[in-house]
This record gives C-alpha cells, sequence and structure tokens, in this order.
C-alpha cells in the first residue's frame, strides 16, 4: 500500500511540474528547454523557465523544432 501512495505522488509531482510550462524548443543538438515563449523577433527566439532567472535567446536557425499548444503568426521575409 505504501509503493502506491508513493507512485501517485510521483504521478502528480510530475503532472504538477509541466502544468505551467507548455512550450519546448528542441535544438540540433538534440537539447531541450521548456518553458514559455515570450517573443521571437528577428531569428531570435526568447523562452522563460523556471529554473532560470534570466530568459533564454536562441537563434531561429538552431533550431529542429518548436512544440507548443500556442499558434503563432511566422512572417518570412521573402513573402
Amino acid at each position: 500500500m505504501k509503493k502506491f501512495y508513493l507512485l501517485l505522488l510521483f504521478v502528480f509531482s510530475i503532472s504538477v511540474v509541466g502544468f505551467g510550462q507548455t512550450d519546448s524548443l528542441v535544438f540540433k543538438n538534440k537539447d531541450v528547454i521548456v518553458g514559455e515563449i515570450k517573443s521571437m523577433d528577428r531569428g531570435v527566439i526568447t523562452i522563460e523557465t523556471d529554473y532560470s532567472d534570466k530568459d533564454f535567446k536562441a537563434k531561429w536557425e538552431d533550431l529542429i523544432g518548436i512544440i507548443s499548444k500556442t499558434n503563432y503568426l511566422i512572417t518570412l521575409t521573402d513573402g
């Protein structure tokens, strides 16, 4: 019975941690940053995380993927 409660606590804690952070950036080197995308401007994307005091900035060309529940309007320079 004790194992069941520990498992239940573990599952609940994982779901609470991931609740506020719905966006992920996937880099070419397979690193992933999880947080909340704040802005995308001139080839630089800014993401806020719970585990850093400062926002992360990444160049668009360094990414292979963005995972988000939010829709974004992306405008290319060539139309």
